[in-house]
């Protein structure tokens, strides 16, 4: 018989930290940090409902495409996956130092948006919605998840949407959700 069970649990007095930051998880509260973790990945989210028409990141999918290799070597961002859907991205990376993270997330939405809009500087304008979405994601199970939905939202971007489609893609060895060798 375990006597462990029968002993009692120390309570917590600390809140528990959270995993997730901004979009809308916080909006009209307190400003808070980005919850940050260097050993794990983070699942990152971008909306932009101005991205319609010709302003749409699919319409330039392979300028922001390049742009998101130039800003993660530079910053020294691991991109997992990657999804451009047209009016937000995806993407699940992984950073050592949280200033690398900041930098990132600066250069690289801010250079997404004047891809788009062909901003230049003295005309400004809000292009995304609001903060970049971040959700800090636990190896195995959870990431394979997160991969799994980035993969889905890959097609929804080119209109076929099917969580069948991707689940025989899987089988067949093609869309692989595990972390790149």
């Amino acid at each position: 018989m375990c006597y462990k069970s029968f002993m009692p649990k120390q309570l917590s007095f600390l809140p528990t930290p959270l995993k997730e930051h901004g979009g809308s998880f916080r909006k009209g509260k307190r400003k808070a940090q980005r919850p940050f973790d260097p050993k794990r990945p983070l699942h990152l989210t971008m909306r932009s409902s101005k991205a319609r028409g010709s302003r749409s990141l699919l319409q330039h999918k392979w300028r922001v495409w390049g742009l998101l290799q130039k800003v993660s070597d530079k910053h020294q961002v691991r991109v997992y996956r990657f999804a451009n859907v047209g009016n937000h991205l995806h993407m699940l990376v992984q950073v050592r130092k949280r200033e690398q993270l900041q930098r990132f997330l600066r250069e690289f939405t801010g250079g997404v948006a004047n891809l788009v809009t062909g901003s230049i500087k003295g005309r400004p304008g809000k292009f995304w919605d609001g903060l970049a979405w971040s959700k800090i994601v636990d190896w195995g199970r959870q990431f394979q998840a997160a991969a799994r939905y980035v993969l889905l939202n890959v097609l929804e971007g080119v209109g076929a949407r099917d969580s069948q489609l991707l689940a025989r893609l899987e089988r067949n060895g093609i869309a692989f959700v595990g972390p790149d060798p």
